[in-house]
């Protein structure tokens, strides 16, 4: 069997829309569709690949503002926490994805955004006499599939939070509806509970290589069981 890229590129355009029609995301970008020797990518704009998305950089504040002054993201929340989306398939196969949850380093609210951007409220926030008292002490929450580095310190699917060196064994990859369910479900419950359309969203099937396959761990690990590839 074999993915059909397009049609998860228009899933997740689907879902964004549902989601920025309801009130949940302040801004979305459409993700962007890249196909060159082979290989195709869905992405968030302004991707740029390298270990400055990982240690040290990993939590940090700067990271964060960089990102979202850049518009390296695939959306923001109502509370400006960001999500980030990239997948990429080989022959139809996954080989690759990277999902984040980053909740901002300052819980924003509706009243806040009418003084302007994100970024601007950041920079308030962050000039003001007292900051320390605002910061949301929260971890990013990224879940990465790799096949290619897959090895025993470095499972093909896993888990960063605290900092980027943790990798908890994660049972799958997972399609972008899955992730943002979780999300929603986990860390905002109240205004999930308030939203009917959540079993509306389709769990998309994910082929990738089998040597992703991580049937039979060995050690503690993160399950999203049957309902991530249903």
């Amino acid at each position: 069997m074999r993915n059909n890229p397009k049609r998860f590129l228009r899933s997740i355009q689907n879902t964004l829309n549902l989601l920025t029609d309801n009130g949940l995301t302040i801004f979305h970008n459409y993700p962007v569709y890249q196909e060159r020797s082979g290989e195709i990518n869905i992405t968030w704009p302004n991707h740029v690949p390298g270990r400055h998305n990982c240690e040290p950089s990993f939590g940090k504040i700067a990271q964060y503002r960089g990102i979202v002054e850049t518009g390296a993201f695939t959306c923001l929340l109502f509370d400006g926490a960001m999500v980030r989306a990239a997948y990429s398939f080989e022959d139809d196969l996954l080989v690759s994805h990277s999902l984040l949850w980053w909740p901002s380093p300052f819980l924003l609210d509706a009243s806040d955004l009418e003084l302007g951007g994100v970024l601007d409220i950041f920079d308030l926030y962050a000039d003001t006499k007292g900051w320390h008292e605002q910061i949301q002490m929260r971890s990013p929450v990224r879940f990465d599939f790799d096949v290619k580095n897959a090895a025993d310190e470095h499972p093909a699917s896993h888990l960063h939070m605290q900092n980027g060196k943790c990798r908890l064994y994660v049972d799958s990859p997972v399609c972008f509806n899955r992730f943002i369910k979780f999300i929603f479900k986990n860390f905002y419950p109240d205004t999930y509970k308030q939203h009917s359309f959540w079993c509306d969203l389709e769990n998309c099937r994910l082929y990738f290589s089998m040597a992703g396959d991580q049937s039979s761990p060995k050690c503690e690990y993160f399950a999203w069981g049957a309902l991530a590839n249903a």
